[in-house]
């Protein structure tokens, strides 16, 4: 059983990766990059990546990690990839709120990040941008 599935939604230009509790960053997080990258290389559109975390719980020692690794090692080729739009981060709570906040800093590469608290939300921004 995968730990994570992920979507594609062309007629929205969205990707949706969905994240299972069972969820490892250390371990499923290098395949998940890759198979979103092989995704991205195949686009000819600018897509939205969303990434639904409502049923991962994270510690603090693998939000760190993740965060380092998407900002400054294997995952940069990801959130700064020529065909990405805009990163989603779908869960109501107020970390992964942060984070978002957190990514879209000089710190961490000025990743365009926003964050909502259901996927409906996030779907719906995602059809009408304010951008």
């Amino acid at each position: 059983m995968s730990t994570y599935n992920i979507e594609v939604l062309p007629d929205e230009h969205t990707i949706t990766i969905a994240l299972t509790s069972a969820y490892s960053v250390k371990r499923d997080q290098p395949t998940a990059i890759n198979q979103l990258l092989e995704l991205l290389d195949a686009s000819t559109a600018r897509m939205f990546l969303v990434l639904d975390v409502t049923k991962f719980q994270i510690n603090i020692e693998d939000l760190l990690f993740a965060t380092n690794e998407v900002a400054h090692r294997s995952g940069a080729a990801l959130v700064h990839h020529k065909t990405v739009r805009e990163i989603i981060l779908v869960s109501p709570s107020n970390l992964w709120h942060l984070t978002a906040r957190g990514m879209s800093t000089n710190a961490f590469g000025n990743i365009p990040m926003r964050a909502f608290n259901t996927l409906d939300e996030a779907r719906a921004y995602v059809r009408n941008p304010s951008d």
